[in-house]
């Protein structure tokens, strides 16, 4: 309606957002997935990964995976590491819950090594922690 494609791309994101901070994450993941198709390549990033977390959050995890996974492959060629380590935080985090511990482990240990790089000892702390948490569980001490 607006004639103006950054304009509307912004609009179905800001959208979205609303409706996820709303907790209505239903519309959250629709209007994300609006902005994807609308988005130029520099935006789809957002749209794709956001749309992950409500995918997530909606129990959707395979889903969530395969979104997080699309939003690493757009960040590798552009070697947007910090992206690169959010994605792996997250797809640790839909493999986590939907059962695949291996690829979760994997996952969070590349998150690592990418944030040490970059030195983001947070998100260092926050995957280690996660580890850690799976350790446990599988009594790997």
């Amino acid at each position: 309606m607006l004639n103006d494609d950054i304009g509307s791309a912004l609009a179905l994101n800001r959208l979205a957002v609303v409706f996820f901070k709303r907790k209505k994450y239903d519309l959250s993941y629709m209007y994300h997935g609006k902005h994807a198709q609308q988005a130029d390549e520099n935006d789809k990033f957002v749209a794709i990964y956001n749309a992950g977390i409500s995918s997530r959050l909606l129990g959707e995890y395979h889903r969530a995976a395969n979104e997080f996974q699309e939003a690493l492959d757009i960040s590798i060629p552009r070697n947007d590491y910090e992206s690169m380590s959010l994605c792996h935080g997250q797809l640790a985090i839909a493999n986590l819950l939907k059962g695949d511990i291996e690829q979760a482990q994997n996952d969070f240990t590349e998150c690592i090594r990418i944030a040490r790089d970059l030195k983001a000892v947070r998100m260092q702390l926050e995957c280690l922690l996660c580890m850690a948490y799976i350790s446990f569980d599988k009594k790997n001490w």
